[in-house]
């Protein structure tokens, strides 16, 4: 059996979470090593509305917004709806907004607005001959 400097565990936390038989028996990491939850790539927050976790505080924002406006201005909403578009690519809109006149949009929530996205928003419009609404 090899035995390791316990400095060796203090400076690297991986090595405990993936060796936790090396740890003080506690199964825990050194006070202030401790995991923290990941950050997401561009900081939004997941936040639940109704039971349902959105990717961002604007996205339950946005639905407890679409919940206001059924049934006076939209008659129905969905979140997270997957469209096929040209070359295999697909696109999750984050609401697919169904109106009174049975026409239909789609919305994203966007801070950020990445090139593929917008690539993807030019082979929607393309697809459907509509544009996005970005919120």
């Amino acid at each position: 059996m090899i035995s390791l400097d316990p400095s060796i565990m203090r400076d690297n936390p991986d090595l405990l979470r993936l060796n936790p038989e090396l740890s003080d028996g506690s199964g825990r990491l050194p006070k202030g090593q401790e995991e923290r939850p990941k950050r997401s790539k561009y900081g939004n927050i997941r936040t639940e509305y109704r039971g349902r976790v959105y990717d961002s505080k604007a996205e339950a924002r946005r639905a407890a917004e679409l919940d206001a406006l059924v049934p006076a201005e939209i008659v129905a909403w969905f979140p997270q709806v997957t469209f096929n578009l040209a070359g295999g690519i697909r696109y999750r809109c984050d609401f697919l907004v169904i109106l009174p006149d049975g026409t239909w949009r789609a919305e994203d929530c966007k801070g950020f607005q990445t090139q593929v996205w917008k690539i993807k928003q030019k082979l929607f419009r393309e697809k459907y001959n509509m544009d996005i609404k970005v919120i």
